[in-house]
């Protein structure tokens, strides 16, 4: 890897050493016990990918290395703090949109009136074309089409807003029956590897819920 005689790694050996840390056994059980510690429901696997993705960038976002890591157990320590740190980040996010589920649930009618009935079409029409508005001018994320985040919104702002499911009567499984039968739908015939497909469908979770709190902070509204 490095010349023994050389006590300082290139950045390129330091990323190739990480990522051989976070490939390996020893970063997937890392990443397990992390996902338990944070009650974090995404699979471990995702999070080692995001992790992964932070590594890589390193190269793009550095110009020199590493000050601290010049040792495979330096290394191994950095690689585990970015797992660690990508945990986080994702049980925070996680948190947001449990909440913004919430938000978005709360403004179905309560009852099945002519009014309330009014009141969901007025705001669905309202939040189809802010989303639509919003696709058009700048992709949600990088990796997502926009015909994915855009169908998958659009579908559940139907089931929370027309359908009744309001108030999380089923949990938070619906919403991601939604995307995920989405992404399927779109990426039927593409070859994609099963780590590949659950990284998509995991982004593109994201970039709606992202879409979704846009949307609503765009439009303010406020049910009342």
């Amino acid at each position: 890897m490095a010349d023994p005689a050389d006590s300082t790694w290139s950045l390129a050996t330091q990323i190739t050493a990480m990522e051989a840390w976070l490939s390996g056994p020893e970063g997937g059980v890392a990443a397990s016990r992390l996902a338990r510690k944070y009650g974090l429901s995404d699979d471990p696997r995702d999070v080692i990918g995001t992790a992964l993705l932070r590594i890589r960038g390193l190269a793009t976002r550095r110009t020199s290395p590493l000050p601290s890591v010049n040792s495979p157990e330096e290394a191994a320590r950095y690689a585990y703090r970015t797992v660690s740190n990508a945990t986080i980040d994702l049980a925070r996010r996680n948190t947001r949109e449990k909440a913004m589920l919430v938000n978005v649930s709360v403004l179905a009618p309560d009852a099945p009136s002519v009014e309330s009935q009014a009141t969901a079409k007025v705001f669905v029409e309202s939040m189809f074309a802010k989303v639509s508005e919003l696709v058009a001018r700048e992709v949600p994320c990088t990796g997502c089409q926009r015909q994915i985040v855009l169908a998958a919104t659009t579908e559940i702002l139907h089931l929370v807003l027309i359908e009744g499911e309001s108030d999380g009567a089923r949990g938070q499984s619906w919403f991601d029956d939604v995307i995920y039968e989405t992404v399927d739908r779109y990426t039927k015939g593409m070859d994609l590897l099963p780590a590949a497909r659950r990284q998509r469908k995991s982004r593109c979770k994201r970039c709606v819920m992202d879409l979704i709190a846009l949307g609503l902070a765009e439009l303010g509204y406020r049910r009342g």
